[in-house]
């Protein structure tokens, strides 16, 4: 939207309203409450604002990335209900499953959808919770975190962890020095001294 003008060249200002739930879907539309009430939601927005109902969940798979292993979802966002929820994300169309082998992963149909829910995070939300991605980033691939060292440095680099962002980066450049990729290992270095 932003690459595009309104009528008459005006600044197009959207707004959002985010809730999942249950909808009754017939030829031309949806009803039901959670249509209701993702309208007032969408209503009390500002232009350019996205307000979430219920943002746990979304924010969670927002900033786990663009596609999500399930798995770290359910560790990370700490529910009862990961199915229901998932379930409702589905119906809804704000995620979208990608494949089910290896394990079962989820992904944003749409950048800006990821965009919207990571804008609703204030500064330590967004810490708090990309701490909470990554210690589940490592329990889940605790038998093989070498394929995630540098998703893991990024997870830890955004919450503000750095120490476990450089050990990470280090283990990284290790890793690309022992497959012979000398210059990936040298740019991770350089990072963990930046």
């Amino acid at each position: 939207m932003a690459d595009h003008a309104g009528p008459g060249g005006a600044e197009v200002h959207i707004r959002v309203g985010i809730h999942s739930g249950e909808a009754v879907a017939t030829a031309e539309r949806y009803l039901g409450f959670s249509v209701h009430r993702a309208a007032r939601i969408g209503g009390a927005a500002h232009g350019g604002q996205v307000l979430l109902s219920s943002p746990t969940r979304v924010q969670v798979a927002a900033v786990v990335g663009p596609s999500f292993p399930v798995r770290v979802l359910e560790r990370a966002a700490n529910t009862d209900d990961l199915d229901g929820d998932l379930t409702t994300l589905l119906r809804a169309e704000v995620v979208r499953e990608v494949r089910r082998y290896p394990e079962l992963e989820c992904a944003f149909p749409h950048a800006l959808l990821q965009q919207a829910a990571l804008s609703t995070l204030t500064a330590g939300r967004r810490r708090e919770l990309y701490g909470r991605v990554a210690a589940a980033f490592e329990e889940v691939y605790d038998a093989s975190p070498d394929d995630h060292l540098e998703r893991l440095a990024h997870y830890y680099a955004q919450a503000e962890d750095r120490v476990k962002t450089i050990e990470y980066l280090e283990r990284a450049a290790r890793r690309h020095d022992a497959l012979g990729a000398p210059e990936q290992a040298a740019r991770l270095r350089e990072h963990a001294r930046g």
